[in-house]
This record gives C-alpha cells, sequence and structure tokens, in this order.
C-alpha cells in the first residue's frame, strides 16, 4: 500500500505470481472512512470520495483486464499490536471486451506504507 502524493488517496497493489492482480486507488477527504465507498471510474476527476479498482486476470494463458464501473468498496481499518493496517472488500462489475464481467476481491490486513507515489491518472 503506498499514500498518494496528494494526501487525499491510497493506493493497494496486489500482484499474484500468475500475473493477474489488482489495482486499488481509495480517495478521501480527511481520513480514510471506514465506511462503503462508491466505485468511481478512474478518469473521473470531479468526485473527491470513492475508489477505483482495475483487475488483470488470466482465462487459460489469454489475459484480460477492465476497470471496475459499477459497485461499491467497503473499507475495514483495523489496528492491534502497534500498527495500523486496512482491509477492504471489493463488490462491482466491468466491461470487458463487451463482456460485463462480475468481480468479488478481498484484502485483509495490509500495512500501512510509507512510500508516495503519484496517483493520478494518466491515460
Amino acid at each position: 500500500m503506498y499514500r498518494c502524493n496528494t494526501r487525499r488517496a491510497i493506493l493497494l497493489e496486489a500482484i499474484g505470481y500468475d500475473g493477474s492482480g489488482v489495482l486499488l486507488r481509495i480517495r478521501f477527504e480527511d481520513s480514510v472512512p471506514p465506511d462503503s465507498l462508491p466505485m468511481i471510474v478512474p478518469t473521473d476527476t470531479a468526485t473527491k470520495v470513492g475508489a477505483s479498482v482495475a483487475i488483470r486476470y488470466f482465462v487459460h494463458d489469454t489475459p484480460h483486464s477492465t476497470a471496475l464501473d459499477s459497485g461499491s468498496v467497503h473499507v475495514q481499518r483495523q489496528a492491534g499490536q502497534g500498527r495500523s493496517s486496512i482491509g477492504a472488500r471489493i463488490i462491482g462489475t466491468g466491461l470487458e471486451n463487451a463482456i460485463r464481467t462480475p468481480t468479488r476481491l478481498e484484502f485483509r490486513d495490509v500495512a500501512w506504507g510509507t512510500d508516495t507515489v503519484p496517483c493520478n491518472y494518466a491515460p
């Protein structure tokens, strides 16, 4: 997990051994809300609070990818043993090759990162 250099977003990145993965950007106003957030597309620059999700997966040996355009992300902030972490449950759909792709993902106990990265959308 990375903190975005805008200080109003975080970026969670997960990559599997097979090349599949997920990228989750959570935008917020003051702090990460422990609540459900609406799904926003990565090109939306006006919405201040929400989550953008992009996934990459394989069907046999063929890579597929999509950005989710509907659904929600439920954020769980966790604290314990001298450190804070975050979890998220993602339920949504995205359009890939004219097929609506349902997606369910879950992160647990992801430690807060100390590095910052640029999180602005770049086509």
